[in-house]
């Protein structure tokens, strides 16, 4: 990127499923910091090890699921976060799931103030998710909205 010369980054992960939980380990943007018109950029390095309690049944048509994580960001930050969700499945492969989630925030240089908080639901039908995420405004920040399609 106006370095004379490209850079890859790349993601890692394992799962495995134990107990009952399933227990993951990721490292994401591994690889060379970028150049961009010769002023080098640093990845947004990440190592996380986390814990879920994947769709237990609470009733016919409800399932609560469950999250918690900790991670390693560039820099030596530990930032803890976690999450829950239910899930409504009225019919056979159709989903509407509800979540929350929260993680300690980390206050960079240069960019805007998180939220601690997200919500956020899905609709899904079999494999196919349209996804909605929302963290809001904190003092000297924005609120920020995301929509994903996620195929599982």
């Amino acid at each position: 990127l106006g370095d004379g010369g490209g850079r890859a980054a790349f993601d890692v992960g394992a799962a495995v499923r134990e107990f009952g939980l399933r227990f993951g380990f990721s490292a994401q943007n591994l690889g060379r910091d970028p150049g961009v018109a010769g002023d080098r950029q640093l990845l947004p390095t990440r190592v996380s090890a986390g814990a879920s309690l994947p769709g237990a049944s609470i009733s016919t048509y409800f399932d609560v699921a469950a999250s918690a994580a900790l991670s390693w960001e560039r820099g030596g930050v530990l930032v803890p976060r976690g999450g829950c969700e239910l899930i409504y499945e009225p019919l056979s492969g159709w989903t509407i799931t509800g979540r929350v989630g929260a993680r300690r925030p980390v206050d960079r240089p240069g960019t805007l103030r998180e939220s601690p908080l997200s919500l956020g639901g899905s609709f899904g039908l079999k494999a196919l998710s349209i996804d909605y995420v929302f963290q809001p405004a904190v003092a000297g920040g924005q609120a920020i909205h995301s929509l994903g399609i996620r195929v599982q």
